[in-house]
């Protein structure tokens, strides 16, 4: 590849990470995703054990111990280099992230097609965020996504890259390097260690590459080795013998997580969607190439459709067989919701068949490459313009796959005070105003936007469900109760049983509360 061509990369990269960084500049914390308002908060902890002494969960340090610590600890990382300024932190953070983003999958795409033009196209739409069954996301756009999974599958063509070279030496760094990734994001990267070993398995077979026995057994030794930071963390911090009443601990899981995570027939129903077909049908159109017109693509293909349907299969399965270790030993093994989740990994191997497939049009219809190169020109242009209302009307365009591609030039150079919502507002106001030993009933974006203990929310309540199941149990138990009063008894309950303070919310409540600050919707009581 010609030195030009990687400055291009580079610089196309450089535009959109920059962009995205004054886009982000100055914005408040409801900016963030529900996953960054239960991470960032542990990095409070962290810095600060006097914190949160009232809280769902972090009341107790010891309950988040096995929440991936290489994400915190980055998190906590660029904090430090912006002097505690956590929004500032993740900004800078999520600048670099899209420069290896969209750098590293192209060189991917590059190294598997060999086409600058058709690799660039795909670097960029890799980026696009698409929903996945299990509330999955694929892409990088807004701050909101910069969460651990992210960060994964920023890095995850690495290894693939790696071992794409056929070396010994890159063949064992990159059973390492896939392997520590996994420490990034584990559910994420349980499949992407799935996809790697599935790949050499099934590459070895089709083209009859001697890997040998002993180098399997390296490889795979390295890669266990790169997991293990995790690994060790995780079975040392969670308990999985039940000394609690399993049936009132699936009950509050229950409460907490839909019912899809633990029904594997449920969850492969979630595929069955339209959009959906953007991935499959370049799987089945070039298996049908490689079968019927085309026996040089026949390989590739099957080895693409077989990546991508057993993924999804093996990674069901995995529920069946938690429940029946744990049935067998009475265990309460609690990894299988999470795993089931690595489904979403299948959609990659479509990404690769519609590059086959492009690739193929363009010489089968012989396209010039002048006359393609200046679609692919068009293409970024309608994605840089696409959040525009004349767009909205086109379908692709419309979508999130597109519009989350670039950043919204519209918003570089608004003041931060522009980009305050009334919600960043209130919660300014509450970290200002509030003692800092108080407790919360409301969002739990109050953990992050104002360093407070929050009680009997959901979305700590799933910190708990891997972190403390007796805790979960005792929220589940807490939360029933509380519905069951009237709103004077809840009110009661909350202070005198939680001990919560002040209760922040968009209805208008009455009781013994006292109106102390309303910003827009959103109102904040003391609790009397």
């Amino acid at each position: 590849m010609k030195r030009k061509y990687l400055l291009l990369i580079i610089i196309l990269n450089l535009f959109i990470a920059v962009g995205y960084f004054f886009e982000n500049k100055g914005v408040g914390f409801t900016q963030l995703s529900s996953d960054l308002y239960n991470s960032i908060p542990v990095c409070y902890k962290i810095d600060d054990p006097s914190l949160f002494k009232n809280d769902l969960y972090l009341f107790d340090i010891e309950n988040v111990k096995y929440y991936t610590p290489f994400f915190i600890q980055t998190i906590r990382f660029f904090a430090f280099l912006t002097g505690g300024d956590y929004l500032l932190g993740m900004n800078i953070f999520a600048t670099i992230l899209h420069l290896v983003y969209g750098i590293s999958w192209f060189l991917l795409f590059y190294k598997v097609l060999g086409k600058f033009s058709i690799a660039l196209f795909l670097s960029v739409l890799i980026r696009g965020i698409v929903w996945l069954p299990g509330l999955e996301i694929w892409g990088i756009s807004d701050l909101w996504t910069m969460m651990p999974r992210t960060v994964y599958i920023a890095f995850m063509p690495i290894p693939f890259l790696l071992l794409l070279y056929k070396t010994r030496t890159t063949f064992y760094s990159a059973s390492f390097l896939i392997g520590f990734l996994f420490n990034l994001h584990p559910v994420t990267g349980m499949g992407g260690s799935f996809m790697f070993v599935l790949f050499v398995l099934l590459a070895s077979y089709f083209y009859t590459i001697k890997i040998g026995t002993k180098n399997f057994i390296i490889a795979a030794i390295l890669l266990i080795l790169g997991m293990l930071p995790f690994l060790s963390t995780y079975f040392l911090m969670t308990d999985t013998v039940a000394n609690y009443d399993l049936l009132e601990y699936k009950e509050a899981f229950s409460a907490r997580i839909p019912d899809f995570f633990a029904d594997p027939i449920l969850f492969l129903g979630l595929w069955v969607k339209f959009k959906t077909l953007f991935f499959l049908l370049p799987l089945l159109v070039y298996l049908g190439y490689g079968l019927f017109i085309d026996k040089e693509h026949k390989k590739p293909a099957l080895i693409l459709v077989m990546i991508s349907f057993v993924t999804i299969l093996m990674f069901s399965l995995s529920v069946y067989f938690e429940n029946g270790i744990n049935h067998l030993l009475g265990l309460n093994l609690r990894m299988s919701f999470q795993m089931i989740r690595a489904q979403k990994l299948a959609i990659l191997p479509g990404y690769f068949a519609l590059g086959f497939l492009v690739s193929i049009a363009i010489k089968r219809i012989k396209i010039n490459s002048v006359f393609f190169n200046f679609g692919i020109a068009i293409f970024l242009l309608c994605l840089l313009f696409s959040k525009e209302t004349f767009f909205k009307k086109v379908p692709f365009f419309r979508d999130d796959i597109a519009t989350s591609i670039f950043p919204d030039y519209h918003l570089f150079f608004l003041n931060p005070s522009e980009k305050d919502t009334d919600a960043d507002k209130m919660l300014s106001y509450i970290d200002k105003n509030t003692p800092s030993d108080a407790v919360f009933f409301g969002n739990c974006i109050i953990r992050s936007a104002a360093k407070r203990s929050v009680v009997l929310d959901g979305k700590g309540a799933s910190m708990l469900i891997e972190g403390n199941p007796v805790e979960l149990i005792q929220w589940n138990k807490e939360k029933k109760y509380l519905e069951s009063l009237t709103e004077i008894q809840k009110i009661i309950f909350l202070r005198d049983k939680k001990n919560v303070t002040h209760i922040f919310s968009t209805k208008a409540l009455d009781g013994n509360l006292r109106l102390i600050h309303s910003q827009g919707k959103f109102r904040l009581y003391k609790v009397l």
